[in-house]
């Protein structure tokens, strides 16, 4: 299943974010959260995931607190 589906264990790279963008793969329901266009980095394969279910693993990277903040956010809203 993890050849064709994303995983949590997965690493990806953020490509787009998209408001009105809803996929099987997101958690939420249609309309609640961001969409994430992510590529996974072992396969290239493309996935639309929920913007608030990454994380960026680097705590130095200039974009970690804005979506930290975002998941934060969303899951106290």
């Amino acid at each position: 299943m993890k050849k064709s589906q994303p995983s949590y264990e997965d690493i990806y790279e953020l490509i787009e974010i998209k408001k009105d963008k809803y996929s099987k793969w997101m958690l939420s329901f249609r309309g609640e959260d961001i969409g994430a266009k992510v590529r996974r980095k072992s396969d290239d394969k493309i996935f639309w995931l929920g913007l608030s279910e990454l994380e960026i693993t680097n705590k130095e990277d200039v974009n970690y607190k804005i979506l930290d903040d975002y998941a934060v956010w969303y899951a106290n809203r």
